[in-house]
């Protein structure tokens, strides 16, 4: 048990780290008019909230098969209760809900993961195509002299 606790929380760590890395996107919006830094902030925003779901849903799942597999490989004694007929009891007691409150723990987690990952991912994707149909262009030659914008539907 202690080696199955010890590699879910390696393997939490890692899959954790690339939600914590910073990306220079204010270089970006810096240098864009406002609605497209707008577009360029929303698109970072729920591309945050799409990765930080599918690691939720990854460790989720995970977390709801060790507890599936710890309940399942638990070991059943056989006791008398005071009627006289015999029951099945966990022989350590401690490991059966251990595993049961893994999966207790886990189906929400993975749920919630689907669940933001899902979001995240639609409004990025719409964001991004408002992103494509917006642009603004400006002239500058010796004869033409302004500026263009040009909102796609």
């Amino acid at each position: 048990m202690k080696k199955l606790t010890l590699l879910l929380v390696f393997v939490g760590l890692f899959i954790q780290g690339p939600l914590f890395a910073q990306s220079d996107s204010t270089v970006l919006f810096k240098r864009k008019s406002g609605s497209e830094a707008l577009y360029l902030r929303k698109i970072e925003s729920y591309r945050k909230l799409r990765n930080t779901g599918v690691t939720l849903g990854v460790i989720g799942a995970v977390v709801t098969v060790a507890g599936i597999v710890t309940i399942a490989t638990t070991k059943w004694v056989p006791t008398n209760n005071r009627v006289g007929s015999t029951t099945s009891q966990p022989e350590n007691i401690d490991r059966f809900f251990g595993g049961v409150l893994a999966t207790v723990l886990g189906i929400p987690i993975t749920t919630t993961g689907a669940i933001l990952g899902g979001i995240g991912a639609r409004k990025m994707k719409q964001y991004n195509k408002k992103l494509e149909n917006l642009s603004l262009d400006f002239n500058y030659t010796p004869n033409q002299q302004g500026f263009a914008l040009t909102y796609r539907f």
